[in-house]
């Protein structure tokens, strides 16, 4: 398939969109469509997939777990192999439900988006057909319907008392009308009249749209795409590598102060060196990493029960130090409409003057 090109694809006329897109308002051919989607690919967003191999990585990059394989490695060159064998013993117990706890969530979400199909009706081969979303592709002309999801960006190309919501994209709480005319290419996203972007939602009317861009070629995408990398430390993340910072220095300054001590007192500089590496394996706190996971374990289990899936089990320390949960849900509590309900000073009590 040839590339095609669009730039400032608002502007232009509807048959120099089509010539743009090698389609045209009864959209594609199947053969046609089939062919742009191994070009193009789906119409899918980019998503953080973790391997097995990533998964296990994370756990063991863990600061306790590092502490803990260091005093396993001391604790077999001093001879103490059945504290070795108990440290790793306790690391594997602990990576084991960690990891079970987050692979096992992966799937279940996979499942839960196999199961859940969106779909579209588009214009192919002179007649509607119902197709996947992830199926559609550039220059397939869709159909607009009041409730609908918007499933790619596209420009209008028909429009009936057709008005959008918008604010997944520009935060703007009223719909915009959108209609088939041509604007100015200076306009941005907010004021494209003539356009529907992937992830909005029709408010009322209906229409027709054709595809400009999918994927992470659509504003929303872009957005998908810049949210997808390595997620910020969490509180309970940044506490662990604290603790195991100062647990580090305070278990190497008693094994200096020890060496030292013995050193001077007895003169026995191997068998100092000796007890100084049991005392630090001794000061090893082993068991804390299978206490921390098994107790974050259970936090998972008990929210699975009222349906939550807890993808990370490290993100159930910062659920549980919420005092107050906020989310936004503007149109589905409030019917999308905005009243003054009071008007008040810092003291609570009602202020004309603040009004």
């Amino acid at each position: 398939m040839a590339k095609i090109s669009l730039d400032r694809w608002w502007a232009e006329s509807k048959p120099e969109l089509f010539a743009s897109l090698k389609s045209s308002a009864e959209g594609l051919k199947t053969e046609e469509a089939n062919g742009r989607l191994k070009t193009l690919g789906l119409n899918t967003l980019v998503e953080a997939k973790q391997t097995i191999v990533a998964t296990l990585i994370s756990i063991f990059a863990n600061p306790l777990f590092l502490v803990l394989i260091i005093a396993s490695v001391v604790s077999q060159l001093v001879g103490q192999t059945t504290d070795a064998i108990i440290i790793v013993l306790m690391i594997t117990l602990s990576a084991t439900i960690d990891f079970y706890q987050q692979y096992h969530a992966q799937r279940v979400v996979e499942k839960l988006r196999h199961r859940i199909s969106l779909k579209t009706t588009v214009r192919r081969d002179g007649h509607l057909m119902e197709i996947a979303v992830s199926e559609l592709t550039l220059g397939d002309v869709f159909m607009l319907e009041s409730g609908e999801i918007v499933p790619a960006d596209a420009r209008v190309i028909e429009s009936h008392d057709l008005q959008v919501d918008q604010s997944t994209l520009t935060g703007e709480a009223f719909p915009q009308r959108k209609n088939d005319t041509v604007i100015d290419e200076t306009k941005d996203l907010n004021e494209r009249t003539n356009c529907v972007y992937m992830g909005t939602s029709i408010i009322s009317g209906e229409g027709a749209a054709i595809v400009t861009a999918t994927a992470a070629d659509s504003e929303f995408g872009r957005i998908a795409k810049e949210l997808v990398g390595r997620k910020p430390k969490t509180e309970f993340e940044v506490g662990i590598g604290k603790f195991s910072l100062m647990l580090t220095k305070i278990i190497t300054a008693l094994v200096v102060f020890a060496f030292l001590a013995i050193s001077i007192l007895h003169h026995q500089i191997f068998e100092s060196f000796l007890f100084a590496l049991a005392l630090a394996v001794g000061l090893t706190p082993e068991l804390l990493p299978m206490i921390v996971t098994i107790n974050l374990a259970s936090g998972a289990r008990r929210l699975a029960k009222k349906k939550v899936i807890v993808k990370d089990l490290r993100s159930i320390e910062n659920f549980g130090s919420m005092g107050v949960l906020c989310t936004d849900k503007t149109g589905t509590l409030t019917t999308g409409k905005i009243s003054v309900e009071g008007h008040f000073d810092v003291r609570g009590q009602p202020n004309e003057e603040v009004f």
